[in-house]
């Protein structure tokens, strides 16, 4: 789950597969389950009717102005923004990241192996972070010149994507910095532990705003998944349990452990955290020459194991919950660096 896209292979790479292949008779999607990047999408199957290459400026220009409609007008906030978007994020010619990179946020925490991974599940970031969080201030001071962007849901929507992504990118320096202290023998308790709840914090504030959106809320999946049973607790109790399984451990044991991982409210709170927060421990009690990848393995598999077997009972929530441009405003003005705020 995370920003990804290949405007060059759709548009230009897409139309000289045709020219070359005259038995090729149309495109088609295969989007296992992902319901992210919408505009790639869109540029594909419009592509798909287009003699020449799209032009991507114009497209990401009229595809903005579409998707934000209802508006007496649209801020040029919002076409600097996916026009940056646009020629970073949604550009990546890198193939040795296949497709949508995983948060490492997701990744079972480690002490090794987690950041720039390369192959069908990379974490490799293949455009500089900066021009994201330019791309987000751009998206979130369009505001000022129509507040009402606030009420509506493709904003909404995109403005929670936008902002999950950057704190994404900023969760790898932390991590970054955290493994460096541990491995830095000159390092203090002291700075390692507030290390630890700097990482902690920023996966809580990013619950918070996924929680704002109920397309952004593990309760959906949980719910919709139980619904299916009509009432019958039994069934119930066994929908929810696959509905948990497949988006974390996928197989009893975790055979394909975070294949379909998300990042959902609810989802981050009670199992990322769980895990980072005994990564964390485990390491301010281990001397680093005694670190055990198998022992730690085992204790975060343990909670794994449990987790998949529980019932969802938090309550819905409350209006100042789903605020988006409150609980936004205050994450924001909580990690200024983070957002570029300083």
């Amino acid at each position: 789950m995370g920003l990804y896209g290949q405007i060059q292979n759709l548009t230009q790479n897409a139309t000289e597969a045709r020219i070359e292949s005259p038995s090729m008779v149309g495109y088609g999607l295969s989007m296992e389950g992902q319901e992210g990047n919408e505009i790639m999408y869109d540029l594909l199957l419009d592509q798909a009717w287009s003699q020449a290459p799209l032009d991507t400026q114009q497209y990401f220009h009229n595809w903005v102005t579409s998707r934000y409609s209802g508006q007496k007008h649209t801020p040029n906030g919002l076409y600097v923004a996916w026009d940056l978007m646009r020629q970073t994020v949604y550009n990546n010619t890198n193939l040795t990241t296949l497709a949508v990179a995983k948060s490492i946020v997701e990744i079972e925490p480690k002490l090794w192996g987690l950041v720039d991974i390369v192959g069908t599940h990379g974490t490799t970031v293949n455009y500089d972070p900066s021009v994201l969080v330019q791309a987000w201030k751009s998206m979130y001071q369009a505001t000022e010149a129509e507040p009402r962007l606030w009420s509506n849901p493709a904003y909404q929507h995109d403005m929670i994507d936008v902002t999950r992504q950057v704190m994404d990118n900023a969760f790898i320096l932390l991590y970054s910095d955290l493994i460096e202290s541990y491995n830095n023998s000159r390092s203090t308790q002291d700075t390692f532990a507030q290390q630890g709840e700097s990482l902690l914090q920023i996966l809580t504030d990013m619950d918070s705003i996924l929680l704002t959106n109920q397309n952004f809320r593990l309760s959906t999946w949980i719910d919709s998944a139980r619904a299916w049973a009509n009432g019958n607790k039994t069934e119930m109790a066994f929908l929810e349990y696959n509905a948990r399984n497949q988006i974390t451990l996928w197989g009893p044991n975790g055979e394909i452990s975070g294949y379909a991982s998300k990042q959902w409210g609810g989802l981050v709170s009670s199992y990322y955290v769980p895990r980072w927060r005994m990564f964390i421990e485990y390491l301010k009690s281990t001397p680093t020459g005694s670190y055990n990848a198998t022992e730690i393995h085992g204790i975060i598999r343990e909670f794994e194991l449990r987790w998949q077997d529980e019932t969802w009972s938090a309550p819905e929530p409350t209006a100042d919950m789903v605020n988006l441009a409150k609980v936004l405003t205050r994450v924001a003005r909580q990690w200024p660096s983070v957002f570029g705020l300083e």
